[in-house]
């Protein structure tokens, strides 16, 4: 059999791709893109979601943490509701020491006679709030332990966060 025939007869009878044969595979290459870019949008939201989540925890953590322990070292409440609560602390106890849930979506402190400071940040006010449960663990005085639901909200993703404490007096 001589090898160079052979080659020279598929050379000649080749005519390349068919009008058909090209509309499918462009179609084909226009299948795969479009889902490798639904995939990779969809990566990307999911990265800012979660990018967008940690900086609303990282925003508030200082804030709240703060607040977290003036709780544990309460020492007397002085009036709360669902918003509010205002206490002095077993460090000083004529010192009041007051946090406040804003319309405008803002954590304040405010010491003493004092301004309010904002402490945390991006709090959705119709969906956070403090709840004050007694030793039996219903609703209401004496308070053994104090609930914080907040939910921070920014760019309209969501991130909830619950703060239990129980002041160390009322242990």
């Amino acid at each position: 059999m001589n090898f160079k025939r052979i080659t020279k007869n598929i050379l000649n009878n080749s005519t390349g791709y068919a009008l058909i044969e090209q509309i499918v595979s462009i179609v084909i290459i226009g299948i795969l893109a479009t889902s490798m870019v639904a995939f990779l949008s969809s990566t990307s939201l999911t990265f800012n979601q979660i990018k967008t989540r940690k900086a609303l925890i990282a925003d508030n953590s200082t804030g709240l943490e703060m607040l977290s322990e003036e709780l544990c070292s309460m020492y007397r409440i002085i009036s709360t509701d669902s918003k509010m609560i205002q206490f002095t602390s077993t460090s000083d106890t004529n010192l009041v020491i007051y946090y406040q849930l804003e319309n405008d979506g803002l954590l304040t402190r405010k010491i003493g006679d004092g301004s309010f400071q904002p402490i945390a940040q991006n709090i959705d006010y119709e969906n956070s709030l403090f709840t004050y449960y007694d030793e039996n663990g219903n609703i209401g005085t004496p308070v053994r332990r104090i609930r914080l639901y907040l939910l921070s909200n920014l760019n309209n993703i969501s991130s909830p966060l619950t703060l239990d404490v129980s002041p160390y007096t009322f242990r």
